[in-house]
């Protein structure tokens, strides 16, 4: 099989995966697995000439779980990148325009660089389908447009008039696809097209260049017999206060429903969009009349005022939670460990004591465990937290009683002074008001590095 140059940069991409130090490493099938495609299609990526959007979307998904599933550094793996495009390619990336603060955002960053790697190493080729690319030649495009010119038409000027025509739709459609591109580029969107999503997740974006306006995300339900999606039903972080995404400096995130528990297997379409004030307002009351009435109707359109950012088709999974969101790593020195010997999928009771040893050279870090819930929400534990001699132990709670088989996941984090300081504020605040209202990934604290995490269930 004779490989293009995109084949080769996902060959050299692979390689570069598997070196980097972390917690094992991703065969190709666990990889295609990350990114959200077959594996057959990863081996086909080989002989594209020109990857869509969507391709790059879902390669850059891939590089993002690979990271996170195997503990590598995000940095690192730029870096890997930039220095095999210039020698492989004799590309050179800190010469690419990129409006992006790399330490800030750097997953928008790397899909960046992926977007400018493969406009500097590919043939364009108009595209198809979500994950390929449409291998029409110029000559058989100029043998069609021959073949309608050689029909019967009456006259010379008429032919003229026919390849003008197909002229001026394959600007329109190049302007199509830069728009396109140039939207894809806006933000960061934490879910792609054919992903299988549990009931309960949240949807992150991080902005790539300024975006004024709100963020919000809809639900559509797939009619099978009209074979459309219908309806808009837009998600709240507070229903009762028609809220829509939180926002934490450039970064947004949502919690979505999605559909009934028995609703396993059925296609949804979400559409991420961004409202201008007054359709924000009319999203917000909307939804508050909903709730009042105890009918949540939805829209039968997008409101007026709403500019999509992003629209993808998923597939329900019968899991009620998915895998908790990623957590900043500042990839720390400091070794802590943890002696529960648990395993992902260990049962674990409501309330559970987690204890294991440091070095005693942390530099004033201190040892927290975070509680992912079914919610969406992480909760840091701070009961009969002790830390000293190079032992540390916390108390944790899974949830309520009715809390019994469900998901949770338990993080274990280091936290500098000021992240110390702010989860030992907010755990009081909650306290005292003895209201617990849990933080979504955004709002944690900076400052803080996940060594280990735990997927378990509750008794």
């Amino acid at each position: 099989m004779d490989k293009s140059n995109w084949g080769k940069f996902i060959d050299r991409l692979y390689i570069i995966l598997k070196i980097q130090k972390g917690k094992g490493r991703p065969n190709r099938a666990t990889f295609a697995d990350y990114c959200g495609i077959n594996p057959a299609l990863l081996t086909r990526w080989s002989t594209i000439s020109f990857p869509n959007d969507s391709s790059i979307e879902s390669l850059c998904k891939g590089i993002r779980l690979t990271c996170e599933k195997h503990g590598l550094a995000i940095d690192q793996v730029i870096d890997a990148i930039s220095k095999a495009v210039i020698n492989e390619f004799n590309i050179d990336t800190s010469q690419f325009s990129i409006d992006v603060d790399r330490n800030k955002y750097p997953h928008a960053y790397l899909s960046h660089i992926i977007f400018e790697i493969r406009d500097n190493i590919c043939t364009r080729k108009p595209e198809n389908s979500m994950h390929e690319s449409v291998m029409v030649s110029e000559t058989a495009a100029e043998s069609n447009t021959q073949e309608q010119c050689e029909k019967p038409m009456g006259s010379t000027k008429l032919k003229k008039t026919v390849v003008a025509l197909f002229c001026i739709l394959t600007v329109i459609a190049a302007a199509v696809c830069s728009l396109l591109l140039k939207q894809s580029k806006e933000a960061w969107i934490s879910i792609d097209n054919g992903s299988i999503m549990p009931e309960y997740f949240t949807v992150n974006v991080e902005q790539a260049s300024p975006i004024k306006g709100h963020i919000w995300v809809f639900v559509s339900v797939y009619d099978s017999i009209k074979n459309i999606y219908v309806m808009f039903y837009p998600q709240s972080m507070n229903p009762a206060l028609g809220e829509g995404a939180a926002k934490v400096n450039e970064k947004w995130e949502c919690g979505v429903h999605l559909g009934r528990p028995d609703d396993s297997g059925k296609k949804f379409k979400l559409t991420v969009v961004v409202a201008d004030n007054p359709a924000n307002e009319s999203i917000a009351s909307s939804i508050q009349r909903w709730i009042k009435n105890g009918n949540y109707e939805g829209f039968h359109q997008l409101p007026a005022g709403c500019r999509m950012l992003k629209e993808v088709e998923v597939i329900r999974s019968p899991e009620k939670i998915g895998m908790a969101p990623e957590i900043s790593r500042n990839i720390f020195k400091e070794n802590i460990t943890v002696e529960n010997n648990l395993q992902d999928g260990d049962n674990v009771p409501q309330y559970a004591t987690f204890k294991g040893k440091y070095d005693k050279d942390i530099g004033g870090r201190k040892v927290w465990v975070l509680v992912y819930s079914n919610n969406c929400k992480w909760y840091p534990q701070y009961e009969n937290s002790e830390m000293g001699n190079g032992i540390w132990k916390v108390d944790a709670r899974f949830g309520d009683k009715e809390n019994a088989n469900d998901i949770f996941y338990a993080s274990v984090i280091s936290a500098d002074k000021e992240a110390d300081t702010a989860l030992r504020k907010i755990c009081s605040e909650w306290i005292n008001k003895n209201q617990y209202p849990g933080l979504y990934t955004i709002e944690l604290p900076g400052g803080i590095d996940e060594k280990m995490r735990f997927k378990v269930i509750r008794k």
